[in-house]
């Protein structure tokens, strides 16, 4: 499961942003702010993973579950984890169609006409 720091980067590159200062401009806060999330010390909002979720088109709760996993108690981690993976199946096939294309395509892999 993604850590704050890794869904930022997955919205930036998404976003074609390219800088934390941008992504702050962006979401109009403070450059400090993204780097305090990015350290752990301060979470994403509730809206920013709305944000995030629908840029990359996925469902919120994969974000959300995500973040929750590590700090949830022992007897709540299955629960947790069942979310996530069941809001990851709903996207998961166009998700590895779009990164099997931008990969191969980064890589000199062309379509034959």
């Amino acid at each position: 499961m993604q850590s704050q720091s890794q869904w930022l980067d997955m919205y930036k590159n998404m976003a074609s942003i390219r800088t934390d200062y941008k992504l702050a401009q962006k979401w109009q806060t403070s450059s400090s702010r993204i780097s305090q999330i990015r350290k752990g010390r301060l979470k994403l909002s509730f809206a920013e993973c709305l944000i995030i979720a629908k840029t990359l088109q996925i469902d919120p709760l994969e974000i959300l579950a995500a973040l929750a996993y590590p700090t949830a108690k022992a007897h709540e981690k299955d629960l947790v984890k069942d979310v996530y993976f069941d809001a990851l199946i709903k996207t998961i096939g166009a998700r590895m169609s779009i990164a099997a294309t931008a990969r191969g395509y980064r890589h000199g892999w062309r379509r034959n006409k």
